[in-house]
């Protein structure tokens, strides 16, 4: 009988174990538009356990250029993205539980779930705020991505020992106050953005201890251009002095 995995096994890094490791881990997702229903299509297809997924908002037509899991009559019946979501998922792989939650994110609701790995699939970064602090708090890792127009970030992100996002990016109270704002987002940058979430996530599930934590990735999808930027640990970030972690623990 041939493994649906085959060819992702066949990967020296992946193998066996590692295809194995994926198979044992609980993902939360937080957000289900173009991020989130790129990384939730991916790492169904890949064969992890189990998904969270959070998002309380509904389909639209405007969302189908770039959130590939959805459909016009998802649109047309006003469908929660978490259900037409998980409706399609089930499909690509029976086998991957998916939880769905049609809810705003709030510290509460993450503190209440039991997951292996975060991933940071949103629009704003008032919630993104929320979502780095509560990493601090609990000492979980996550992985952060964003993208508009043609540029687009991503990082792995364990705020205790390695640079958190209030490190990364020092105005994140200024970058708040464009939430709301419309931006247009070009649909490979999407998928990129979305895909490099899903590398650094299968890395950190096979093999963390050779994840780069402290590398910030850019890309413009217009100009094809990417880089690695290393980022330091801020010992005055305010983030961390508020859970008192202003050294690397141990």
């Amino acid at each position: 009988m041939i493994n649906r995995y085959d060819r992702q096994i066949r990967v020296k890094q992946i193998g066996t174990p590692g295809q194995k490791r994926l198979a044992q881990a609980t993902i939360m997702i937080i957000g289900c538009g173009g991020l989130g229903s790129n990384v939730a299509n991916q790492l169904t297809r890949s064969g992890v356990k189990k998904l969270i997924i959070v998002d309380p908002d509904y389909v639209t037509l405007t969302n189908i250029h770039r959130q590939n899991l959805f459909t016009e009559k998802d649109a047309e019946d006003k469908t929660l993205k978490v259900v037409a979501a998980k409706r399609q998922l089930n499909l690509i792989n029976s086998e991957v539980e998916i939880t769905t939650i049609a809810k705003p994110v709030t510290a509460e609701l993450i503190h209440q779930q039991q997951f292996d790995l975060l991933i940071d699939c949103l629009d704003n970064y008032s919630t993104r705020k929320l979502i780095n602090d509560c990493a601090l708090a609990d000492n979980f890792t996550y992985i952060f991505g964003s993208c508009a127009e043609t540029f687009g970030n991503a990082m792995a992100i364990s705020p205790r020992r390695h640079p958190c996002l209030n490190c990364v990016f020092t105005n994140l109270t200024n970058l708040a106050k464009n939430d709301g704002k419309i931006f247009g987002n070009n649909a490979p940058l999407v998928n990129l953005v979305a895909s490099l979430q899903v590398s650094l996530a299968m890395h950190y599930l096979i093999d963390k201890e050779s994840l780069n934590f402290d590398q910030l990735i850019t890309v413009d999808n217009w100009q094809l251009a990417f880089n690695k930027i290393k980022v330091p640990k801020n010992r005055t970030c305010p983030s961390c002095q508020k859970y008192q972690i202003n050294k690397e623990e141990k």
